[in-house]
């Protein structure tokens, strides 16, 4: 539990620094890992579009965080992806969507799980988020913190996810 609370902390304190955001929620990951790992983003087609946008794939070194596409208030669900190699054949993700001010958000090891062995927390931290929004965490082996496991709350503010 202290290592969960210092993990939330760090992740509250990376958060802290940036303006706040209305109506948007910037899907982050911070990497806590002794290893380098590389994550891209996917967003649902809007607009009318056949397809959806996707990020490029990018280093994301221990230590460090990145920022990917935003969940906008508009029911088009985003998808960051991340895994030990550059390829992303087996991600591990963070899903949300956010439809009327509620978002929807989630956990998913569908398509690998890199980082089983490892702690994965998503929260809400910062001025942004309703004090309901519960935290996903799952301990090193866990998985029932994972899809088809699926959180809510009330908010627009970022989401983050912390491995390791």
């Amino acid at each position: 539990m202290q290592s969960a609370t210092k993990m939330l902390f760090t992740a509250f304190t990376v958060l802290s620094c940036r303006p706040a955001l209305l109506q948007v929620s910037t899907e982050s990951w911070s990497n806590l890992c002794p290893f380098d790992i590389y994550c891209a983003s996917a967003k649902g087609p809007q607009g009318g579009a056949a397809t959806g946008t996707f990020t490029a794939t990018r280093l994301v070194p221990t230590g460090d965080e990145s920022s990917f596409q935003s969940t906008d208030n508009d029911n088009v669900g985003v998808s960051v992806k991340c895994d030990v190699n550059e390829d992303l054949l087996h991600p591990y993700q963070l899903e949300s969507t956010i439809a009327n001010g509620i978002a929807y958000y989630d956990l998913s090891a569908v398509d690998g799980d890199p980082f089983i062995d490892y702690k994965r927390t998503a929260v809400f931290p910062g001025p942004n988020h309703s004090t309901d929004c519960p935290v996903l965490h799952c301990e090193p082996g866990e998985t029932s913190c994972e899809w088809p496991f699926l959180e809510t709350c009330v908010t627009t503010g970022d989401l983050l996810l912390v491995l390791c």
